[in-house]
């Protein structure tokens, strides 16, 4: 997931933002929709500097 958003054109820090909720996800079941996906990273505080 941090690859592909990386791809996508996000910022590293979004990037593993995004990762770190996919791979909350992968734990809890393979299978999820976007909607829970944006779920997920709902609970994965932006980054600060």
């Amino acid at each position: 997931a941090t690859v592909a958003a990386l791809l996508r054109g996000l910022t590293l820090r979004a990037a593993l933002r995004e990762g770190v909720a996919a791979a909350m996800l992968a734990v809890e079941s393979a299978a999820f929709t976007s909607a829970i996906f944006a779920e997920a990273l709902a609970f994965v505080p932006e980054a600060s500097t």
